[in-house]
C-alpha cells in the first residue's frame, strides 16, 4: 500500500511538471492575442479620429507625415490615451505614425468633402507576465497595426458677404 502511495505522488509530480508550463504559456498567449486586439481597435479608433479633422494643407495632390500640432496627428493621440488597454500588461505607444494622402481638398468658396485617406500605425509593447514574458525580458514583444480610412472632413463653404 506504501509503494502505490509513492508511486501515486511521483506520478502527480511528473503530471505537474508538464502541465504547469504549459497552462502559464496559454495564459502568456492569452496576454498576447488580448494586447493584439487592444492594440488593433485603439488603431482603428485613433484613424477614424485623425480622418474626421481637416487636412494639415489645402495643397492636393499630396502625401503628408503628420506630427504634433496637427489637427490629424492631435486627434489620434488624444484617442490612443483615452483608450490605452488597462486589463492586460500592454502599452499602446502614444507616437503614432499618421499620413495623409490628399487627392482633392476643396476650396473655402466653394466647400466640400475632402477626397483622400489617413492612414494611423500604432505600436504596442506587452509584456507577458510568465514563461513567454521570460523570453522576451522587460522589452517585451512589439507588435504594430496599421488602419488606413478614408477622410470624413467636409470643409465648410465659406460665403462672402456682399
Amino acid at each position: 500500500m506504501r509503494q502505490q502511495s509513492g508511486q501515486s505522488m511521483i506520478e502527480m509530480i511528473g503530471a505537474l511538471i508538464v502541465c504547469v508550463p504549459i497552462v502559464l504559456s496559454v495564459i502568456d498567449l492569452g496576454f498576447i492575442a488580448m494586447g493584439a486586439s487592444a492594440n488593433d481597435s485603439v488603431c482603428r479608433e485613433a484613424a477614424d479620429a485623425a480622418a474626421s479633422g481637416p487636412p494639415s494643407t489645402n495643397v492636393a495632390p499630396s502625401t503628408n507625415q503628420l506630427s504634433a500640432g496637427k489637427s490629424g496627428y492631435d486627434l489620434a493621440v488624444s484617442v490612443i490615451k483615452v483608450h490605452q488597454p488597462t486589463n492586460v500588461p500592454a502599452k499602446v505607444s502614444e507616437t503614432p505614425d499618421v499620413t495623409e494622402s490628399l487627392t482633392d481638398v476643396p476650396p473655402p468658396e466653394q466647400g466640400g468633402s475632402v477626397d483622400g485617406e489617413i492612414s494611423v500605425t500604432t505600436t504596442v509593447v506587452i509584456t507577458p507576465p510568465f514563461l513567454i514574458g521570460a523570453y522576451f525580458g522587460k522589452n517585451g514583444l512589439s507588435l504594430t497595426s496599421k488602419h488606413v480610412v478614408p477622410f470624413t472632413y467636409i470643409v465648410p463653404k465659406v460665403t462672402q458677404s456682399p
